[in-house]
């Protein structure tokens, strides 16, 4: 029951998130679509209409109205029935947000990351005090804090490798990852593994690129390490 209401959320969301995408970077303005013009994943498999404008390009259209429901129905089946994987719905949802524009742009936009660190850190206290672990909030605190901290030290290194927009989005990821564990050690245990899968992830990314393109050249992060910190998310337990 969780996770078919995961995936029904997920599918109406879908066409949010692409309106996000492409109104966001421009600084224009964004509506939900209505069902009607945008139907949820169908819009992207019929033809376009005479004079119709896709916002986005069809193939990342997919992705995201796809992806996002097969991300909720992770996140239902990784929590169950409890508060908590409301959270964690957010937290999927703009790291698919911010991985498409990174993808496409080469950036991730304040627009989308100071809302959600907005949204997500009174979330999160209200769903721990449900749920009656109100001492979650300290190492989600402590994660959102030790990843800005690697990232902007890599950032201050290597500013050419790690842009700005991926050490801010770090306080998004680091508060999600360190709100599993009430034992800091633990959260802070589950950044670095989230770390250290991203730089994995980027490294391979970056050599397909590499063979695609047939010479080097600057590619998005982000989505390495949004990916990255999904996998610690739904695999937690395995890793820590």
């Amino acid at each position: 029951m969780v996770v078919a209401l995961c995936v029904l959320v997920g599918i109406l969301v879908g066409p949010f998130l692409t309106a996000l995408i492409a109104s966001v970077p421009d600084r224009e303005p964004v509506s939900w679509p209505g069902l009607r013009e945008h139907p949820p994943i169908v819009y992207w498999l019929r033809a376009p209409r005479e004079g119709e404008q896709r916002p986005i390009p069809r193939g990342l259209g997919l992705l995201v109205e796809v992806g996002t429901p097969l991300l909720f129905a992770l996140a239902g089946l990784r929590w169950g029935p409890s508060w908590v994987v409301v959270p964690y719905l957010v937290l999927f949802a703009v790291l698919m947000v911010v991985s498409v524009i990174d993808i496409e742009h080469y950036r991730i936009p304040d627009r989308i990351v100071f809302p959600a660190l907005a949204v997500s850190l009174p979330l999160i206290v209200v769903v721990s005090y449900v749920e009656d672990t109100p001492e979650a909030v300290k190492g989600a605190l402590v994660g959102a804090a030790v990843y800005f901290l690697m990232l902007f030290i890599a950032h201050i290194v290597y500013p050419q490798g790690m842009g700005f927009g991926d050490v801010k989005l770090a306080l998004v990821m680091g508060l999600y990852l360190g709100w599993i564990y009430l034992d800091l050690f633990e959260a802070v245990s589950l950044v670095l593994f989230a770390l250290m899968i991203g730089c994995v992830l980027g490294v391979v990314m970056g050599g397909v690129l590499v063979l695609v393109r047939g010479k080097s050249k600057a590619f998005p992060f982000g989505p390495a390490l949004a990916l990255s910190t999904v996998l610690a998310v739904l695999f937690s337990d395995r890793l820590v």
